[in-house]
């Protein structure tokens, strides 16, 4: 969530998260958003950016003479493993959170 973006601190970005992208790929005549192994996108304040965790994202340094200010979280919904995204794998390993600390 962006608390404060402006101009020189208003954009985040995200990366192609295939590892191999780049070992073997056509050449093209232009980037654009369709073949681009990077997005940036444009923020500004108030406004709220979801996307999955796992994705690669970054922010340039900023180049305005105020502080970015945003705030970042992580959501998981309530019994998603079982719910939402089942594992692929057919196992015995339990899919919540049945491990105990000894002390």
């Amino acid at each position: 969530y962006y608390v404060q973006a402006q101009p020189g601190a208003d954009t985040i970005s995200f990366e192609d998260p295939r590892p191999q992208i780049n070992v073997i790929s056509p050449r093209v005549r232009e980037y654009v958003p369709e073949n681009a192994w990077e997005m940036h996108v444009g923020v500004k304040e108030g406004q709220l950016v979801l996307f999955p965790a796992w994705l690669p994202h970054s922010v340039a340094r900023n180049t305005s003479d105020k502080e970015r200010i945003s705030v970042s979280f992580n959501i998981m919904f309530p019994n998603f493993g079982r719910t939402m995204c089942a594992p692929k794998w057919q196992g015995n390993v339990p899919t919540t959170h049945t491990l105990s600390r000894k002390t």
